[in-house]
């Protein structure tokens, strides 16, 4: 969870290739030790990584290994999250059926939860949303 913090922490701070090296390793354990949520966390911040250096198939590839580790396990919570990143790579990727599709399935599992516009979530789909609909709309 450390190195996971770290990445976070070095992505937050611009710095991609640190938090990349960090994610790495904490996949690499989390995978050995089984802990697919933790799996499925990493593949989003790997997939909102590459996005953002302009890597859409290896953002590709994380979201969907972070999808299958999440839906395998029935994490709404982390799932909510990567679809927000999904809509955000179907926009870049200039598909906005698909963006907003999964923009859709994003809010249908908060409302599901219960989380409001301030709950981290409601703050994660409100910036995937302004994205979908200011690119695409």
């Amino acid at each position: 969870i450390m190195l996971a913090n770290l990445g976070s922490l070095y992505h937050e701070q611009g710095r991609p290739d640190e938090a990349r090296a960090r994610y790495d390793a904490a996949q690499g354990i989390a995978r050995d030790l089984g802990e697919r949520r933790l799996q499925g966390h990493l593949c989003v911040n790997l997939g909102l990584l590459s996005l953002q250096q302009g890597q859409a198939t290896e953002a590709r590839a994380a979201l969907r290994d972070g999808e299958r580790l999440l839906r395998g396990i029935d994490d709404t919570y982390e799932l909510t999250k990567l679809l927000c990143a999904v809509a955000r790579l179907e926009v870049w990727s200039g598909d906005g059926d698909a963006a907003r599709a999964a923009l859709a399935e994003a809010q249908a599992i908060a409302t599901a939860l219960q989380a409001g516009p301030e709950s981290e979530l409601g703050k994660a789909l409100a910036e995937a949303g302004v994205e979908v609909e200011g690119l695409i709309g």
